[in-house]
């Protein structure tokens, strides 16, 4: 699934997800990302890609890196998850973020699932290419971190997701972080906390009621979604970041939605990173990030 236009995203309409991509350099850490892949691909009965990407010229058999990725995948299924189980390898080389791209719009790729290393420091300089992957990849990016709240069992594999938190700013990528969110809470039937972050009010002086603010996020939501899932609506001020990744630590949130803009050549996120990158390094659970085409994002 594509998103081909703006009338298409439909708030509480349930996303399909037909096919998966897990990016994996073949080592244990990487793997860990095929936890919550083949978890996916249960919960969806979607077909699972995992692709790795040599890092020189010279590439292995497909033959040899395909016992690798049995060996990868093994640890996460049983033998009754086999019979149905439609996954595929694919090797190449080249540029990790470039192929990555690619080959989740070759394959129509409606998630894709990666394991983050989190270099901080670098990262803020230069990027990486999980962030970079986020803000071009044609689908939603679900980027998970050894250090995170895990929800899906190491010993059962089923998805244990209880909390969804959207961080919502009005925006049209917003919206369809939103959508996800909304997908993914009637899936596994969840708490929705609806964030909006306001800027600080320079008079603190008396109490401020967001009463107003809270009900404009309530009708957002379709009345129908609160016969399946909690609906929390959350007004806070302060920095965005800084406000989402307190909220989720504090109320044991375990996937946060977002939405991203298209990451543009020699522009401010090159150098400073934005508010999504910084929750991606510092988040105490996954993080879902969507955004739309580069011909569709908003001019401003």
């Amino acid at each position: 699934m594509t998103i081909e236009s703006q009338d298409q995203i439909q708030t509480g309409k349930r996303r399909v997800i037909n096919n998966i991509l897990c990016p994996t350099n073949l080592s244990p850490t990487s793997d860990e990302a095929l936890r919550y892949g083949v978890a996916f691909a249960r919960a969806y009965n979607a077909k699972l890609y995992l692709c790795y990407v040599a890092e020189d010229s010279k590439l292995m058999p497909l033959e040899e890196v395909n016992k690798f990725f049995v060996d990868s995948i093994a640890p996460y299924i049983s033998e009754t998850d086999v019979p149905w189980l439609n996954w595929e390898g694919i090797i190449s080389n080249g540029e990790p973020e470039q192929v990555i791209i690619e080959t989740a719009k070759e394959k129509q790729v409606d998630l894709i699932v990666m394991r983050s290393r989190r270099r901080p420091y670098a990262a803020m300089l230069l990027g990486s290419t999980t962030e970079a992957i986020c803000h071009t990849a044609p689908c939603p990016v679900l980027v998970t971190h050894q250090e995170e709240r895990e929800w899906v069992d190491v010993s059962s594999q089923e998805i244990g997701l209880k909390k969804v938190l959207v961080a919502y700013d009005f925006s049209s990528h917003a919206d369809l972080a939103l959508d996800y969110g909304l997908s993914l809470a009637q899936e596994f039937q969840t708490e929705l906390h609806l964030m909006n972050i306001l800027p600080d009010k320079t008079d603190k002086s008396e109490p401020i009621d967001y009463s107003n603010e809270l009900a404009y996020l309530r009708n957002l939501i379709p009345s129908e979604v609160e016969l399946w899932s909690k609906l929390i609506p959350v007004i806070v001020t302060g920095q965005p970041y800084q406000q989402i990744l307190s909220y989720a630590q504090e109320n044991n949130i375990d996937l946060i939605a977002m939405g991203a803009r298209g990451k543009e050549a020699n522009n401010i996120w090159s150098l400073f990173g934005s508010n999504v990158d910084r929750v991606l390094r510092q988040a105490s659970c996954p993080v879902l990030v969507a955004h739309l085409p580069i011909n569709e994002t908003e001019e401003n």
